[in-house]
Protein backbone atom coordinates (compact mmCIF):
# COMPACT_ATOMS: atom_id res chain seq x y z
CA UNK A 1 0.00 0.00 0.00
CA UNK A 2 2.77 2.42 1.08
CA UNK A 3 4.37 2.31 -2.83
CA UNK A 4 1.07 2.57 -4.08
CA UNK A 5 0.25 5.93 -2.47
CA UNK A 6 4.24 6.69 -3.09
CA UNK A 7 3.47 6.32 -7.08
CA UNK A 8 -0.06 8.18 -6.96
CA UNK A 9 1.38 10.98 -5.34
CA UNK A 10 4.23 11.62 -7.64
CA UNK A 11 2.20 11.07 -10.83
CA UNK A 12 -0.62 13.83 -9.16
CA UNK A 13 2.91 16.24 -8.49
CA UNK A 14 4.29 15.15 -12.27
CA UNK A 15 0.73 15.84 -14.17
CA UNK A 16 0.04 19.29 -12.25
CA UNK A 17 3.43 21.00 -12.83
CA UNK A 18 3.13 20.15 -16.15
CA UNK A 19 1.04 23.26 -17.02
CA UNK A 20 3.78 25.06 -15.20
CA UNK A 21 6.59 24.01 -17.96
CA UNK A 22 8.67 22.48 -14.78
CA UNK A 23 10.14 19.17 -14.23
CA UNK A 24 9.52 17.72 -11.06
CA UNK A 25 11.48 14.28 -10.36
CA UNK A 26 11.83 12.17 -7.10
CA UNK A 27 14.21 10.00 -5.95
CA UNK A 28 13.64 6.99 -2.86
CA UNK A 29 16.70 7.39 -1.12
CA UNK A 30 19.04 4.64 1.05
CA UNK A 31 21.43 4.66 3.47
CA UNK A 32 24.94 5.15 1.50
CA UNK A 33 26.64 1.19 1.64
CA UNK A 34 30.05 3.04 2.46
CA UNK A 35 28.46 5.15 5.30
CA UNK A 36 29.84 2.65 7.74
CA UNK A 37 32.36 3.95 9.33
CA UNK A 38 30.77 3.18 12.62
CA UNK A 39 27.77 0.62 11.75
CA UNK A 40 25.06 1.07 11.13
CA UNK A 41 25.23 2.19 7.52
CA UNK A 42 23.59 5.72 7.30
CA UNK A 43 22.44 8.38 4.67
CA UNK A 44 22.85 11.42 7.15
CA UNK A 45 25.20 11.94 10.26
CA UNK A 46 25.19 14.63 12.79
CA UNK A 47 27.99 14.43 15.41
CA UNK A 48 27.30 16.38 18.70
CA UNK A 49 23.49 16.85 17.65
CA UNK A 50 22.91 16.30 21.46
CA UNK A 51 25.62 16.41 23.69
CA UNK A 52 25.27 13.22 25.77
CA UNK A 53 28.60 11.65 26.79
CA UNK A 54 31.76 13.09 27.76
CA UNK A 55 32.48 11.14 24.40
CA UNK A 56 32.24 12.56 20.76
CA UNK A 57 28.77 11.26 20.01
CA UNK A 58 28.00 10.33 16.62
CA UNK A 59 24.07 10.56 15.45
CA UNK A 60 23.35 8.39 12.65
CA UNK A 61 20.06 8.17 10.35
CA UNK A 62 19.52 4.72 9.03
CA UNK A 63 17.49 6.01 5.28
CA UNK A 64 17.22 1.95 4.72
CA UNK A 65 15.52 1.31 7.86
CA UNK A 66 12.26 -0.51 7.72
CA UNK A 67 10.52 2.43 9.41
CA UNK A 68 12.44 5.00 7.09
CA UNK A 69 10.79 7.15 3.94
CA UNK A 70 13.31 9.27 2.64
CA UNK A 71 12.98 11.40 -0.10
CA UNK A 72 14.98 13.68 -2.61
CA UNK A 73 12.45 16.03 -4.37
CA UNK A 74 14.09 18.15 -7.51
CA UNK A 75 12.13 21.01 -9.07
CA UNK A 76 13.96 22.26 -12.07
CA UNK A 77 12.14 25.12 -14.06
CA UNK A 78 13.30 24.19 -17.37
CA UNK A 79 14.85 27.56 -18.03
CA UNK A 80 18.50 26.93 -18.63
CA UNK A 81 19.52 30.48 -17.81
CA UNK A 82 17.40 31.28 -14.59
CA UNK A 83 17.69 28.80 -11.40
CA UNK A 84 15.97 31.46 -9.27
CA UNK A 85 12.53 28.49 -9.07
CA UNK A 86 15.05 25.13 -8.95
CA UNK A 87 14.57 23.80 -5.36
CA UNK A 88 16.04 20.59 -4.13
CA UNK A 89 13.75 19.21 -1.47
CA UNK A 90 15.30 16.31 1.12
CA UNK A 91 12.73 15.04 2.99
CA UNK A 92 10.76 12.55 5.41
CA UNK A 93 10.85 10.16 8.09
CA UNK A 94 14.40 8.39 9.26
CA UNK A 95 15.37 6.18 12.04
CA UNK A 96 18.19 6.78 13.72
CA UNK A 97 19.92 8.47 17.05
CA UNK A 98 22.88 7.90 19.15
CA UNK A 99 25.24 5.66 17.51
CA UNK A 100 26.31 2.86 19.84
CA UNK A 101 29.00 1.48 17.91
CA UNK A 102 27.16 -1.54 15.85
CA UNK A 103 23.99 -0.16 17.07
CA UNK A 104 21.41 2.45 17.80
CA UNK A 105 21.44 3.43 21.80
CA UNK A 106 17.83 2.22 22.41
CA UNK A 107 17.46 4.99 24.92
CA UNK A 108 18.13 7.99 22.83
CA UNK A 109 16.94 6.84 18.80
CA UNK A 110 13.78 6.33 17.23
CA UNK A 111 12.00 8.41 14.18
CA UNK A 112 13.08 11.84 13.45
CA UNK A 113 11.28 14.13 10.61
CA UNK A 114 14.20 15.81 8.23
CA UNK A 115 13.45 18.75 5.82
CA UNK A 116 15.88 20.71 4.14
CA UNK A 117 15.63 22.65 1.07
CA UNK A 118 18.22 23.77 -1.01
CA UNK A 119 16.60 26.84 -2.74
CA UNK A 120 19.92 29.06 -3.57
CA UNK A 121 23.28 28.43 -6.14
CA UNK A 122 21.88 25.34 -7.55
CA UNK A 123 23.67 24.35 -11.24
CA UNK A 124 21.86 21.16 -12.66
CA UNK A 125 22.70 19.37 -15.75
CA UNK A 126 21.83 16.09 -17.13
CA UNK A 127 22.24 14.19 -15.01
CA UNK A 128 23.59 16.19 -11.93
CA UNK A 129 22.95 18.52 -9.32
CA UNK A 130 25.46 20.86 -7.79
CA UNK A 131 24.85 23.25 -5.18
CA UNK A 132 26.95 26.19 -3.43
CA UNK A 133 26.54 27.04 -0.04
CA UNK A 134 24.16 29.78 0.54
CA UNK A 135 21.55 30.77 4.92
CA UNK A 136 18.70 30.49 2.03
CA UNK A 137 19.38 26.56 2.02
CA UNK A 138 18.14 25.36 5.25
CA UNK A 139 16.16 22.98 6.86
CA UNK A 140 15.28 21.09 10.17
CA UNK A 141 15.65 17.92 11.99
CA UNK A 142 13.07 16.94 14.90
CA UNK A 143 12.74 13.92 17.49
CA UNK A 144 9.09 12.47 17.35
CA UNK A 145 9.95 10.22 20.58
CA UNK A 146 11.32 13.11 23.10
CA UNK A 147 14.78 14.43 22.46
CA UNK A 148 15.08 17.68 22.99
CA UNK A 149 11.68 18.29 23.80
CA UNK A 150 10.54 17.29 20.04
CA UNK A 151 11.51 20.92 19.12
CA UNK A 152 13.08 20.83 15.75
CA UNK A 153 16.74 21.99 15.08
CA UNK A 154 17.92 24.09 12.49
CA UNK A 155 20.23 22.78 9.48
CA UNK A 156 21.86 24.82 7.42
CA UNK A 157 24.24 23.56 4.14
CA UNK A 158 28.44 24.01 4.62
CA UNK A 159 30.86 23.86 1.95
CA UNK A 160 33.82 25.10 4.05
CA UNK A 161 37.23 24.24 1.89
CA UNK A 162 35.04 22.85 -1.01
CA UNK A 163 33.69 23.80 -4.18
CA UNK A 164 30.11 23.11 -3.62
CA UNK A 165 28.09 22.40 -1.02
CA UNK A 166 26.28 19.19 -2.05
CA UNK A 167 25.81 16.87 -5.26
CA UNK A 168 23.20 14.69 -6.36
CA UNK A 169 24.25 12.56 -9.42
CA UNK A 170 24.95 9.42 -11.45
CA UNK A 171 28.03 10.25 -12.72
CA UNK A 172 30.95 10.51 -9.87
CA UNK A 173 29.79 7.46 -7.93
CA UNK A 174 30.98 8.73 -4.70
CA UNK A 175 32.35 5.93 -3.20
CA UNK A 176 30.24 3.16 -5.04
CA UNK A 177 33.25 1.92 -5.76
CA UNK A 178 33.01 -2.30 -5.26
CA UNK A 179 29.56 -2.10 -4.02
CA UNK A 180 27.94 -3.33 -7.08
CA UNK A 181 25.88 0.09 -7.30
CA UNK A 182 27.38 1.96 -10.15
CA UNK A 183 25.63 2.68 -13.16
CA UNK A 184 22.55 5.36 -14.44
CA UNK A 185 19.71 3.85 -12.39
CA UNK A 186 21.90 4.86 -8.95
CA UNK A 187 22.32 8.52 -7.91
CA UNK A 188 24.26 9.40 -4.79
CA UNK A 189 24.29 12.08 -2.87
CA UNK A 190 26.62 13.58 -0.60
CA UNK A 191 27.51 17.33 0.97
CA UNK A 192 27.85 18.67 4.46
CA UNK A 193 25.45 20.38 7.16
CA UNK A 194 25.38 22.65 10.21
CA UNK A 195 23.34 21.94 13.13
CA UNK A 196 22.50 24.31 15.68
CA UNK A 197 24.62 27.17 14.41
CA UNK A 198 24.83 28.42 10.90
CA UNK A 199 28.67 29.37 11.41
CA UNK A 200 29.62 26.14 13.01
CA UNK A 201 30.60 22.94 11.38
CA UNK A 202 30.85 19.75 13.32
CA UNK A 203 33.32 17.43 11.92
CA UNK A 204 31.54 14.47 10.04
CA UNK A 205 28.07 16.10 9.49
CA UNK A 206 26.97 15.25 6.03
CA UNK A 207 24.68 13.68 3.49
CA UNK A 208 25.80 10.29 2.08
CA UNK A 209 22.95 8.47 0.47
CA UNK A 210 21.96 6.70 -2.81
CA UNK A 211 18.57 7.21 -4.50
CA UNK A 212 16.82 5.26 -7.25
CA UNK A 213 14.40 7.33 -9.43
CA UNK A 214 10.48 6.97 -8.82
CA UNK A 215 9.00 5.83 -11.86
CA UNK A 216 7.78 8.34 -14.25
CA UNK A 217 3.86 8.69 -14.59
CA UNK A 218 3.97 7.37 -17.99
CA UNK A 219 5.14 4.18 -16.90
CA UNK A 220 2.70 3.99 -13.84
CA UNK A 221 0.16 4.47 -16.12
CA UNK A 222 1.33 1.43 -18.91
CA UNK A 223 1.28 -0.53 -15.76
CA UNK A 224 -2.05 0.02 -14.64
CA UNK A 225 -3.26 -0.37 -18.05
CA UNK A 226 -1.52 -3.90 -17.92
CA UNK A 227 -3.26 -4.21 -15.21
CA UNK A 228 -6.19 -3.60 -16.19
CA UNK A 229 -6.46 -5.81 -19.00
CA UNK A 230 -5.93 -9.06 -17.05
CA UNK A 231 -8.15 -8.16 -14.99
CA UNK A 232 -10.89 -8.05 -17.51
CA UNK A 233 -9.60 -10.58 -19.51
CA UNK A 234 -10.22 -12.86 -15.99
CA UNK A 235 -13.78 -11.67 -15.80
CA UNK A 236 -14.80 -12.52 -19.06
CA UNK A 237 -13.56 -16.05 -18.67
Amino acid sequence: MKATYRFATVAAVLFGAAAAHATIVEYYLFSHPDGNQRPPKYGLRLDELFDITSNHDVFTFDFSHPDSDMRLRYNDNDTPDDLSDDEVRIFGTVFGGLDAGTSYDPDYSGLWIVDFTYRDNIASGDPMIEVNESLNNNGYIQSTFGMGNNEPISLWDEAGSHDFSFKFNNVDNHRLGGHGMSGPEWFVGWGWLNHHDPDEHVYSSDWLFVGQAVPEPASLLALAAGVGAILARKRKK
